[in-house]
This record gives structure tokens, C-alpha cells and sequence, in this order.
């Protein structure tokens, strides 16, 4: 067992400093780094981060309404490309779903008159990135939705979520839209 949380905290650096590495890329142009948002937190930040695997307009129509109502205009998007096992890909950087759901959901936040924050993350474990990302910009609201779809996903979604729930900040809310 020791080894095994040894090669998975090793992972998890991994995936940091490929992180790192990614901010200059012209395919994150349009997106941050967690640590890019965490320095551009001090100028603009937001209690609230919507979790998406895919542009999911209830979920983004439910955040939206979250925000205006706490009076803020801006919220944090997270897409983490969850990468299985301690191997990092040769070329680390966005995938095109990752780029296309983030713009798409930031677009579709600025039509409700609400500014997106685009957060790219890569990790091993969906659900502990985005709660490490939670935690380290002070979010209170996490939004992710709940899925509509096979057996399989439901399970994987699932384990995500427990993940989330377990690693999430006392301070902060899981919020699932169905």
C-alpha cells in the first residue's frame, strides 16, 4: 500500500508540472492553468465553480442563477482530462474537447450575462483535481451534473463524484444538477 500512495503522489506531481508547462501553448490561449487562476484570483475570483465534462446548458443556466443571486458576475469552469494510470502523455497538453467545452461554456455564460473563468486541469483523479482547485481558490459552490447516460458512465461518474465529495473543503457545497 505504500507504494502504491508513493506512485500516486509522484503521479499527481507529474500532472502539476505538466500543468505548468502547458500556459504558453497556443492551444491554451483561451485558457488558465490552476495556477494561473489561483495569481489571477487576487484581480478576479469567484465562490462558485461549475465542473463539466461537456457544454451542459442546465447546469450552466443553474449556475448562472446561483451567481446573480449571490450578485456575483463571473464563475470558474473546470475541465480536467483525466489521464488513467501514472503515465503522462508525450505531448502534454488541452485536448480539442477540452478547448471546445471550455470556450463553448464560457460562451454560453456570456449570453446569461455571466463571466467564465476557464480552468484546464490534468490529473489522474477528476474528482480530487477539481477539489484541490477548489480548495486552493477558495470556492464555496462546486456545481457538476448528474448524467443521463449508460450503465458505465453512470459508474465512472460516479466514482468521480465520491472522489469530489471526499476531497472537497468542509467550507465548500457539492451542488448536482440533474
Amino acid at each position: 500500500v505504500w507504494h502504491r500512495v508513493k506512485a500516486s503522489e509522484k503521479a499527481e506531481v507529474q500532472f502539476a508540472e505538466a500543468e505548468s508547462t502547458v500556459a504558453d501553448l497556443p492551444e491554451a490561449s483561451n485558457i488558465l492553468t490552476l495556477e494561473e487562476a489561483i495569481e489571477a484570483s487576487a484581480m478576479e475570483s469567484s465562490p462558485i465553480m461549475v465542473a463539466l465534462r461537456y457544454v451542459n446548458e442546465k447546469l450552466l443556466e443553474d449556475a448562472t442563477i446561483y451567481a446573480k443571486g449571490l450578485k456575483r458576475t463571473n464563475v470558474y469552469v473546470i475541465y480536467v482530462d483525466e489521464m488513467p494510470g501514472l503515465f503522462l502523455p508525450q505531448e502534454v497538453k488541452p485536448t480539442p474537447e477540452a478547448i471546445k467545452v471550455l470556450v463553448g461554456s464560457c460562451a454560453a455564460l456570456e449570453k446569461r450575462s455571466i463571466a467564465g473563468i476557464p480552468i484546464w486541469r490534468m490529473a489522474e483523479d477528476a474528482g480530487s483535481s477539481i477539489a484541490e482547485a477548489a480548495q486552493e481558490l477558495k470556492v464555496k459552490h462546486v456545481f457538476v451534473g448528474s448524467s443521463q447516460r449508460t450503465f458505465f458512465w453512470r459508474m465512472v461518474r460516479g466514482r468521480m463524484l465520491k472522489s469530489l465529495a471526499n476531497h472537497l473543503p468542509e467550507s465548500a457545497e457539492l451542488i448536482i444538477v440533474g
